[in-house]
């Protein structure tokens, strides 16, 4: 039998994409607390709202009105390795060609 350790198979993938859903949360608090425009309401709602869905290879990083911020690579695609991070383009497919940065090195910027 397995143990629920076990089950979660890419457990280095998951805490990477942990860690990125927690900076997109964070750029949110900032520029909405640099703006002057702070609601509370508005911060706790786009935090509880940001999703993880899979689509194909990709995992999508969403919130609750479906609205795609990026994409990650949950194996090698082409010449893009797992981890990697597209911007979401035109009617929210993935922009393949341009990766944004790698979720399992770290090296992401919002």
């Amino acid at each position: 039998m397995q143990t629920s350790t076990e089950k979660r198979t890419d457990l280095q993938l998951r805490h990477s994409i942990d860690q990125y859903i927690e900076q997109i949360k964070n750029v949110f608090k900032t520029s909405m607390y640099n703006t002057g425009t702070w609601d509370e309401d508005a911060v706790n709602q786009f935090c509880n709202s940001v999703r993880v869905s899979k689509r194909g290879e990709l995992l999508a990083i969403s919130n609750i009105k479906k609205k795609v911020h990026s994409y990650i690579a949950i194996k090698n695609i082409g010449e893009h390795q797992k981890g990697s991070i597209f911007s979401a383009g035109w009617f929210g497919k993935p922009a393949l060609a341009y990766p944004i940065g790698n979720v399992i090195s770290g090296n992401y910027s919002n």
